[in-house]
């Protein structure tokens, strides 16, 4: 080795570079893994019917629906949701639960239900809450 090959800058080595690629590709590789995609809970809704019976109690029921979504129009995930009951509802209706829901495309769908006497039942309020996720595919 000569004198002048030891006085080079570090950064005019061939395996300087070779080194710096070695060292970052794993790093590159790990934190694109650890990058997941952000879910939103969209649009929401719930409808009400009550029966019109006239030799049993009526009955009140809530259908609600609303969708999971993410940018990520290519994954199927695997979502779970969990369901709190702000107000209202019934003296059977959940306070907490947890469901699964199933985003494909960039969206998938869940829904709630609800039933009680009419007149007892309200109109429930749900605060919802993603709690993971896992990608399938």
């Amino acid at each position: 080795m000569s004198h002048l090959e030891e006085k080079r800058p570090i950064y005019k080595n061939w395996w300087f570079y070779i080194a710096i690629i070695v060292l970052v590709i794993p790093y590159i590789f790990m934190f694109s893994t650890l990058i997941k995609p952000d879910f939103d809970i969209m649009d929401f809704s719930i409808t009400s019917d009550t029966t019109d019976y006239t030799s049993i109690q009526n009955t009140t029921t809530y259908k609600g629906k609303g969708f999971v979504t993410t940018n990520d129009r290519k994954g199927v995930y695997i979502v779970a949701l969990k369901q709190t009951l702000i107000s209202g509802g019934g003296e059977d209706t959940e306070k907490e639960s947890v469901g699964i829901v199933i985003v494909s495309n960039g969206k998938g769908e869940f829904s709630t239900y609800d039933y009680g006497d009419a007149g007892t039942i309200t109109k429930p309020n749900y605060e919802f809450e993603i709690m993971g996720s896992k990608k399938i595919n």
